[in-house]
């Protein structure tokens, strides 16, 4: 029987039609019955490799297609994950520009200062450049009749700070003139040694990664309707007891001068810590940060609105040193002159 299915299956490999194999074995004297049997139990032994290999390939497709599916919608979809993902995109990008605005709306009642109400409109724009340590800012303030339009350009290039009054309101352009369009150059370094400061060394690669590590536990995600076709929209709130747990582990990390209990005050002054991000779909970066709140003691009140706009990752102009800026000497030195002059022209008068 061993040798008849040996026959079999070798014709059968071999093309042979299953009923000449059988002309052929009752030719050579076998049984009928017995002929169809082994034909059978080989043919059902072929089939049902087939099938067992078919099953396979439908399991592997089902899975792939059900692992592919739930990648994409709790994945790739998640809010979270997206958020953590364009942060992290921050953190690796070159460089970038920003625009945008503040809006402040400060109350304060206090025997010292009296009554104040200001608000102001401070509009800005400006670019960081993280290869080549240094950034540029530009602010337009709006809101106080003291400086109404006042413009003010900054760049902290290295070690050095240059600042330039763009518009001056009068009392500059009376008492100071020299001051306008000029570029003031400050050795940071050199200012924080005089002034016995110490720069507060923090550990920025440790502090994200404390972030990503803990972020689960006091970051709420939450996706907005204004979502569409070109921009994830989310609201990110954040859970008070859960950041401070962070706070408290990463105080380490924040310099000699962070204090905890400080900050958990501020924290606590604040009416409620949320903001909208918007993401750009193709890239998953940054392309708006708006966050709105008030805070508040027994004394003060501040209402902030700010909106921060993105573009331009890893492709904006370069951020040049000032030609023929002056250094604070220089600058005190022209105040002495100016005064000087002015007191001899009003001699003369």
């Amino acid at each position: 029987m061993e040798e008849l299915n040996k026959y079999i299956k070798s014709q059968l490999s071999s093309g042979v039609d299953k009923e000449i194999i059988k002309t052929k074995l009752v030719g050579a004297g076998w049984d009928s019955k017995t002929i169809d049997f082994a034909i059978n139990s080989c043919l059902g032994v072929k089939a049902s490799k087939k099938k067992i290999l078919l099953g396979v390939f439908v399991i592997l497709f089902v899975l792939i297609g059900v692992g592919g599916v739930y990648g994409y919608f709790f994945y790739t979809k998640s809010p979270k994950v997206i958020v953590l993902k364009a942060i992290q995109n921050m953190q690796e990008t070159q460089s970038f520009n920003h625009t945008g605005g503040f809006l402040i709306d400060f109350k304060a009642e206090s025997d010292f200062l009296g009554s104040i109400d200001e608000n102001l409109l401070i509009n800005f724009d400006g670019s960081i450049d993280k290869v080549n340590n240094s950034n540029e800012v530009s602010f337009t303030i709006r809101g106080n009749p003291a400086i109404e339009g006042i413009g003010i350009t900054i760049k902290a290039i290295d070690n050095f700070v240059y600042a330039r009054i763009n518009n001056a309101p009068d009392i500059i352009l009376t008492e100071a003139p020299f001051l306008i369009d000029q570029w003031l150059g400050i050795d940071i370094s050199e200012a924080m040694s005089m002034a016995e400061i110490d720069w507060p060394e923090i550990s920025e690669a440790e502090l994200i990664n404390l972030f990503l590590e803990h972020q689960d536990k006091f970051l709420i995600i939450t996706e907005s309707p204004l979502t569409n076709s070109d921009l994830y929209v989310y609201n990110i709130s954040i859970d008070r007891v859960a950041f401070m747990d962070f706070i408290k582990e990463a105080e380490s990390l924040l310099g000699e001068d962070f204090d905890y209990y400080e900050f958990e005050n501020l924290l606590k002054s604040i009416e409620d810590i949320s903001f909208d991000v918007w993401i750009n779909k193709d890239s998953l970066m940054f392309s708006k940060i708006e966050f709105s709140n008030e805070f508040k003691d027994d004394i003060r009140k501040l209402k902030l609105f700010l909106s921060i706009n993105f573009d331009k990752y890893n492709s904006i102009d370069p951020i040049t040193i000032p030609q023929n800026f002056k250094t604070v000497e220089d600058i005190m030195m022209d105040s002495f002159l100016y005064e000087q002059d002015t007191f001899e022209i009003l001699k003369e008068t």
